[in-house]
């Protein structure tokens, strides 16, 4: 069971009719919700905050509502969500669940999600091993007390040492913001989106996994898993598919990993280990998967700015300089320690994030 307290005296004193009606959209405004968690695997009983919400909006009449802040936050926690509890994915997702990382594109259902969430697990090939160094109180800048929406930031760092194998064999620290959009009646996680800054994705891509190690790996996996695969990019020899993975961009456009990139197809070569479904996205002809979709021929390029509101991104600056994770604030990760691996170099070609493709934020509002 989790426990909570009641809104703070300051909310119940801001709380008062604006409208006659409360609609579908409208947003509740609170500072700090305290509330027990004993989901914890029968550990200790951990007291957590919900701090320094955003205002957003105007404060609507909660005597009539159907749901409440409180029942956000007790049925989000209730709930027990975590990351890496990947055999309880089925109560966390639905097959209409969606998580998007703007520069990969939107993943779909349980199984896709986990796959997606498995790339920086210690079950990826990429990876020797991975923890958490730091996690901000989450905070709850959205919900509607007619649909029972609640939006959930969270923000968090995490230590990675990279297999030196399959990669160049850094060991880094990087930071990530959140936003997951849970649904009180339904008791499901609707939505994740996820963000890292530019910087952090040119290095993991342009760096970590620009290695001759992972474009072996690459071409291995195709000959070795993928068959059909295989045969539609002509029986290449493993010498002649490297030359090809060099001569690809690590990345598209300096940022998307889900475009003609050697990028797109070291990501996707890691769920090969998963299925050979994912197989058609490392070829370097246009093949169509089990889903009807042909994957790293062409980037989405969906902006992170149509996943995130602009508070959001100022909660994770503020996040960033707090100093407490060990991250560098500007670039978004810190190498901890160099692996042996050859370097390579990137720039990214989008430093201005917050800008990037103004012009298709309102074609992907909706994901």
């Amino acid at each position: 069971l989790v426990l909570f307290a009641l809104l703070s005296s300051q909310i119940a004193a801001g709380v008062g009719p604006r409208n006659n009606a409360v609609n579908s959209t409208s947003r509740i405004a609170f500072s700090q919700v305290t509330f027990t968690d004993t989901h914890n695997k029968g550990g200790p009983e951990a007291t957590m905050k919900l701090l320094n919400a955003f205002l957003a909006a105007t404060v609507y009449d909660l005597a009539d509502a159907a749901y409440t802040p409180q029942e956000c936050v007790a049925g989000f926690f209730g709930l027990g969500f975590e990351f890496s509890e990947f055999h309880r994915y089925d109560e966390f997702f639905r097959d209409d669940s969606v998580v998007v990382l703007a520069q990969a594109g939107p993943y779909k259902g349980a199984e896709a999600i986990e796959e997606y969430v498995r790339f920086t697990d210690d079950t990826s090939p990429y990876v020797v091993e991975g923890y958490s160094v730091d996690a901000a109180d989450p905070l709850l800048p959205f919900m509607s007390p007619s649909t029972g929406l609640c939006d959930f930031l969270l923000m968090a760092s995490n230590q990675y040492k990279s297999d030196p194998e399959t990669t160049n064999g850094d060991e880094f620290i990087v930071a990530y913001m959140a936003r997951l959009t849970f649904s009180i009646p339904d008791n499901y996680i609707l939505k994740a989106h996820f963000y890292y800054k530019v910087d952090f994705l040119g290095y993991i891509f342009g760096t970590v996994v620009n290695t001759k190690q992972t474009h072996e790996f690459i071409c291995e996996t195709m000959k070795e898993d993928c068959p059909e695969t295989f045969a539609i990019n002509g029986k290449m020899k493993k010498k002649k598919c490297v030359k090809r993975l060099k001569k690809l961009p690590s990345l598209t456009n300096g940022s998307y990993f889900d475009g003609n990139s050697s990028g797109c197809r070291s990501a996707h070569a890691a769920k090969v280990k998963f299925g050979e479904k994912h197989c058609p996205h490392i070829s370097f002809e246009p093949q169509t998967d089990d889903w009807g979709s042909i994957k790293c021929q062409e980037s989405s390029e969906i902006s992170p700015q149509s996943l995130f509101e602009p508070n959001d991104f100022l909660a994770f600056e503020s996040y960033l300089k707090s100093g407490s994770h060990g991250v560098d604030p500007e670039q978004g990760y810190t190498v901890v320690k160099e692996g042996k691996g050859k370097r390579s170099k990137f720039k990214s070609k989008n430093k201005k994030e917050n800008k990037q493709k103004s012009s298709k934020t309102n074609k992907n509002k909706d994901i």
